[in-house]
């Protein structure tokens, strides 16, 4: 019987037991700090969230990683152990985002980091000249959460206004967004 995730009956735990075990919780000890990790641990999510991206052609950010040929480290990928002790030795904090040095580049050690949101937000903006370019005024972010608040789905906001999704993640959180 398949393992459901927290909040519902849908089996987002199907593509992380592809790539290795899928344990109730794993207990970590690193740095003398006791971790337990279970489907409701941030880091179960992340992981769960980069071999998404990287190997599930129905995701919408497929062509973005797997579709230009990203991929995760075969260690990461196979035994959710070694990357819940590499975020844990490496910087991870909740609310922390992991970040590809090269954008270009892998899912693997030497060239993952982790960063705010607001840093992460900001290196794609230097990285990307069309977010680079893109600049919101306020009207056009309260036209947005309007839309929003009426149902229109955030991905067809981004293609209409020519931002990319987080943007208007952002523009819904409040965050920065110009």
């Amino acid at each position: 019987m398949p393992i459901h995730c927290h909040s519902c009956t849908c089996t987002k735990t199907t593509l992380n037991r592809q790539y290795g075990p899928d344990p109730k919780f794993i207990k970590l000890v690193v740095n003398e700090i006791e971790t337990i990790i279970n489907i409701k641990h941030p880091l179960y999510m992340l992981r769960y969230s980069i071999l998404t991206r990287c190997y599930n052609a129905k995701q919408s950010e497929y062509n973005a990683y797997q579709g230009k040929g990203i991929q995760v480290c075969d260690a990461w990928k196979q035994d959710p152990i070694s990357f819940y002790e590499w975020c844990l030795k490496n910087g991870w904090e909740k609310g922390m985002t992991i970040d590809r040095i090269d954008p270009n580049g892998h899912y693997e050690p030497n060239n993952c980091q982790f960063l705010t949101r607001t840093e992460n937000n900001k290196k794609a903006m230097r990285q990307n000249p069309v977010l680079r370019n893109v600049k919101l005024n306020k009207e056009k972010a309260a036209e947005i959460r309007s839309l929003l608040s009426d149902g229109i789905p955030g991905s067809e906001l981004a293609k209409r206004f020519g931002v990319c999704k987080s943007t208007i993640y952002n523009i819904k959180n409040h965050g920065l967004w110009a």
